[in-house]
């Protein structure tokens, strides 16, 4: 998988806001996506929860709708009210990055790629544009 999870920028996750599930998530998509990753291009996180609150059986498909239409605009919405990061999530060791405002979507040489990780999917979605 390293040739994914270099070209992979964005990743729309589920984001529980809990102590515990949090850092599970991160770790593991950090594991899955930022091994070969360079520490200056860390893996944008965020959760569709900040900007719409917990939509129950919703919330996969509105992350799914966030992460197209940063690709389709190219923009990465940021994650609102992110003030004080899980201190049990080591995000630069782990080459992740909340975005907390509006920014462009990370320049590559190929497709932009975006991916999905919801509780309420059998599995995370990439998307590429």
């Amino acid at each position: 998988m390293p040739a994914f999870s270099i070209r992979h920028r964005v990743c729309r996750s589920h984001g529980t806001g809990t102590a515990v599930g949090d850092p599970i998530e991160a770790h593991a998509l950090a594991q899955a996506l930022c091994r070969d990753r360079a520490p200056e291009k860390p893996l944008l996180i965020g959760s569709v929860k900040t900007n719409l609150g917990h939509l129950e059986t919703a919330a996969g498909l509105a992350g799914l709708i966030k992460a197209m239409l940063a690709l389709k605009h190219r923009r990465i919405p940021a994650s609102l009210h992110f003030n004080t990061p899980n201190p049990n999530i080591d995000f630069a060791g782990l080459k992740l990055r909340v975005p907390t405002t509006l920014e462009p979507f990370p320049e590559t040489a190929g497709p932009r790629m975006a991916g999905v990780n919801s509780s309420g999917s059998e599995a995370p979605m990439p998307m590429c544009s």
